[in-house]
This record gives C-alpha cells, sequence and structure tokens, in this order.
C-alpha cells in the first residue's frame, strides 16, 4: 500500500483527516505510531506531518493532490531529496510491526534502560532437563535419573525503524544491549545482568551469550533506518525454578 505525507496547517483534527481521505482514524494512529489515549478531535500543531493510506476515494487523483509528498517513482527511477525518503519510502509499511507503547523493555544493570519501540518478530523460549539412564536386564525401557535443569533461554528478535520512534534512539537500544556482553571494568569477570520483558508474554532476567545486529533499507544522513536486532538472554537469577513454580 502506498501512503500520502499530510502536513497539518494548525487546524486540522485526525477526525477531519481521516474523513478527507475515507480511512478510519484507527488506521492514522496506527500507522503513526500514537500512543492511546488518542483523541479524534485533538488540534494538530501546525507542520506536523502525519503519514495516511493513499486510498483514492473520487475527490482526486495523487498527481495533483496538493501534499507534500506521494510514495510514488516515474518509469525514469526519479531520485528522491532526502526528506522526501523519511516520509515516503515504501519499507515503512513493513518496518512498522505492532507498536509496544511501553511493553517491551530492556534494562541492564548497572548501565542503563530502554522501551523497544514494537514488539519483536519473534521469540523463543527454551525450557530443558538434562537425564541420565540406566537399564536393568529384563525391560524394554530405563530408569530416568533427573541430574539439572536449564538454563532457560530466550532468543528474540526485533525489527526496529528509526520512524517508529521520537522517545528514544534505536541507536542507544543497539548499544545498550550490546553493552551487556562486556564487563564493568577492565579485570572484572563477570558480565552485568539484564531483564528482558516482552509485554505480558515473557519476562526474563539472566545474562545476554550473543548479540547480532543487521542494518539495513535507505540511507538517511548517513544513517540506516532500520535494524534487526537479534539476541539470546540466559536466565541466571539466583532463584531456582520449581515444577509448582513455572506452572504458576
Amino acid at each position: 500500500m502506498a501512503y500520502l505525507v499530510y502536513e497539518s496547517a494548525g487546524s486540522d483534527t485526525l477526525k477531519g483527516i481521516a474523513d478527507y481521505y475515507g480511512v478510519a482514524v484507527q488506521d492514522i494512529a496506527r500507522l503513526n505510531n500514537i500512543p492511546e489515549p488518542w483523541f479524534e478531535y485533538t488540534i494538530i500543531p501546525a507542520g506536523d506531518k502525519l503519514l495516511v493510506p493513499d486510498l483514492y476515494n473520487g475527490r482526486e487523483t495523487f498527481e495533483n493532490r496538493d501534499l507534500t509528498g506521494v510514495n510514488f517513482k516515474s518509469e525514469y527511477g526519479s531520485r528522491f531529496k532526502e526528506e522526501d525518503q523519511r516520509q515516503i519510502r515504501s519499507a515503512f509499511n513493513h518496518a512498522v510491526g505492532y507498536a509496544s507503547q511501553g511493553a517491551c523493555s530492556i534494562s541492564v544493570s548497572g548501565v542503563g534502560f530502554a522501551y523497544f519501540p514494537c514488539y519483536p518478530e519473534s521469540y523463543s523460549d527454551s525450557h530443558q532437563a538434562s537425564l541420565a539412564t540406566q537399564t536393568p536386564l529384563g525391560r524394554s525401557e530405563p530408569f530416568y535419573i533427573y541430574q539439572n535443569s536449564g538454563p532457560r533461554t530466550v532468543n528474540v528478535s526485533f525489527r526496529m525503524d528509526r520512524e517508529m520512534t521520537h522517545t528514544s534512539d534505536i541507536g542507544y537500544i543497539v548499544r545498550l544491549v550490546q553493552s551487556a556482553c562486556y564487563p564493568a571494568g577492565t579485570y572484572a569477570t563477570i558480565i552485568p545482568r539484564c531483564t528482558l520483558t516482552i509485554g505480558n508474554n515473557c519476562s526474563i532476567t539472566g545474562l545476554i551469550s550473543n548479540v547480532n545486529t543487521n542494518w539495513s533499507d535507505t540511507i538517511i544522513g548517513g544513517q540506516y533506518m532500520v535494524a534487526t536486532l537479534d539476541f539470546s538472554v540466559q536466565e541466571c537469577t539466583g532463584h531456582p525454578r520449581t515444577a509448582s513454580g513455572v506452572a504458576g
């Protein structure tokens, strides 16, 4: 889907913009990562720009619509100015994901804290137990002897776009996660613990064992706009788990 960039004149509301372009207010709020609660008749400050789904509704075509930009390239591969790329690049639709609105976070002990601007693309939560076996004569199956459990490991993958957040820098989020792989001092022998929270789905406190970051997409202002951040957290709380504790 293509998008338009609408610049407020100072008297526009979410409801008015949505009605004019024949789209739902919820779609505009979600597309622009506007946190709840939002209000339909709140005045949008002059100069603020909003992405609007480009749905032709019979009023006018995108060629003559009085907007700051459209998601359109000519057959000759016309080049957009840097500001136009920021506002209308087509990859934005794929990068927005589900805004976390403060539901997903990472805390690194002694270093810092940050909210992720979105939910992860995916995550896995691995539990395991080590068992020894003994097979007496005359039995078709062995006896299993429990040795130990864990460590519980959560593997997570975030795809973050610089345009998804206005309150934090995704570069800082990446560096914060990377910092958990290093000790606090030159001769320290331990690395900091971290706590990862993914909405109401998952929370784990432990050690980050590996971090992989891939930067991609449009380059604006000398920076790639999208970061794919993959990392693993191995549980280390100092409080061993029990079956009843895990089951809740």
